[in-house]
């Protein structure tokens, strides 16, 4: 009983911040889009790697990233604004959606192909939920 209390209160919570978030003004709506352009897409979204994976998570896609030359350079980048191993760095890139070719990890992969821009990570509260232990 105690589990499906809080499994409810904590879905009544999500969906009342739900709300407070399409309140932001749409610059900051826009600030997670995917933008086609003649040198491939301008994709903005929160970027991760950690332990050998990197992944772009926008409000409408989630992609694997190449990890190549230019995928080297946006970790790099993105590490110096790291204050967690785990943030997720704000960025605005240009690269190449491709589809996965291996059977593991995501159905698409983005190539980076320029690193536009890197914000630093917001000052949020995290909420981490961790198991109970019977």
């Amino acid at each position: 009983m105690k589990k499906a209390s809080l499994l409810f209160i904590l879905s009544l919570f999500l969906f009342a911040c739900e709300g407070e978030k399409k309140e932001k003004n749409t610059e900051e709506s826009s600030t997670e889009s995917l933008v086609e352009s003649n040198s491939g897409k301008q994709l903005r979204g929160e970027f991760i790697y950690v332990d050998g994976a990197a992944v772009l998570k926008g409000r409408d896609f989630i992609y694997g990233v190449v990890i190549d030359e230019k995928g080297k350079e946006l970790i790099e980048v993105t590490k110096e604004k790291k204050q967690d191993e785990y943030d997720m760095i704000p960025v605005l890139i240009r690269g190449e959606i491709i589809p996965n070719t291996v059977e593991d990890g995501w159905e698409e992969l983005v190539e980076v192909k320029d690193i536009l821009r890197v914000y630093a990570p917001s000052n949020e509260e995290v909420i981490r939920v961790e198991s109970a232990t019977n």
